[in-house]
């Protein structure tokens, strides 16, 4: 949040006059594409190589905690948002190849499954939540035990599709809100819908998720 709404052009205007996050002279309500309430997801690798992130993370999410409680839209109400975190990594099984030799590995990921720890069993946060700040801060700090391939694009799409079907984060997308997806991570996207693969001794992976799967989804979505 910050210039105050979406759907202005880039010189601050609107079509017919009036700048964002005006509701027109005098009228006290919001402009028709003035955003009033938020969905945001936080997607944060978890990976070995996020240790120095990690901290700084955890140092700055209340700082961006507050600045989502203190936002006001034009009319002078706060912003309605949600805020839900998750990380870059799933289940997944995969071998080694080192020259013939293999060398089979496991790891657990969250699948897009919001986090519902640091004493609040509810997946994601709202203003009204005691100690907002805190356990945000909290929940970002996800940790680097998580799985080395990092998907930031298929997880995001495993919270809001399959995780929603299942019940697992159900109820978080409302119709009216502007939804942002925060993508964290230190390494490129290896979004890969396959398992039991062979990765080589050069860590060559499957990588069979692209940007226009992404779009599609989010469009369909």
């Amino acid at each position: 949040p910050g210039a105050g709404s979406v759907g202005g052009s880039v010189d601050g205007t609107q079509p017919g006059g009036g700048t964002i996050g005006s509701g027109g002279p005098g009228t006290g309500q919001p402009a028709s594409d003035e955003c009033q309430k938020m969905d945001i997801v936080f997607v944060v690798d978890d990976s070995g190589s996020m240790a120095e992130e990690q901290s700084n993370l955890a140092t700055n999410f209340p700082q961006f905690a507050t600045v989502l409680s203190t936002f006001t839209t034009a009319t002078g109400d706060p912003l309605d948002y949600r805020v839900a975190v998750t990380t870059t990594g799933r289940d997944i099984d995969y071998s080694i190849d080192l020259g013939g030799q293999q060398f089979p590995m496991s790891e657990d990921g969250d699948d897009g499954a919001f986090k519902n720890n640091c004493n609040v069993s509810k997946r994601w946060l709202e203003p009204a939540d005691t100690n907002m700040s805190q356990t945000l801060a909290c929940r970002a700090n996800v940790g680097t035990g998580g799985p080395s391939y990092e998907m930031p694009l298929l997880m995001s799409k495993w919270a809001l599709g399959p995780r929603v079907a299942d019940g697992t984060n159900a109820g978080f997308i409302r119709e009216d809100a502007l939804l942002a997806i925060v993508m964290i991570t230190d390494e490129d996207d290896a979004s890969t819908e396959q398992n039991n693969f062979t990765m080589d001794a050069s860590g060559n992976a499957p990588v069979d998720w692209h940007p226009a799967d992404q779009v599609q989804f989010l469009d369909n979505l």
